[in-house]
């Protein structure tokens, strides 16, 4: 296989077509330690949201982000 092409015993060439999985992280934080140092959970991720969504990723749950142009195709 060579850059998802393969060739039949005849000769004919098969592209595989590419698959698109959306891409997505998580982060987790300790409530706890938050706590400790006067952060709640929420003004965390928000603060990483404002991070993460300025390189064009989408918030898709509490702490979790994906990328807008695979979100858009779901």
């Amino acid at each position: 296989m060579d850059g998802g092409r393969t060739i039949d015993k005849n000769g004919a060439i098969n592209v595989n077509k590419i698959q698109r999985k959306p891409w997505s992280f998580t982060i987790v934080f300790d409530e706890a330690k938050a706590a400790r140092h006067g952060y709640s959970l929420d003004a965390l991720y928000d603060h990483v949201g404002k991070i993460a969504e300025s390189f064009g990723n989408v918030r898709i749950g509490r702490g979790s982000w994906q990328a807008k142009d695979v979100q858009s195709n779901h």
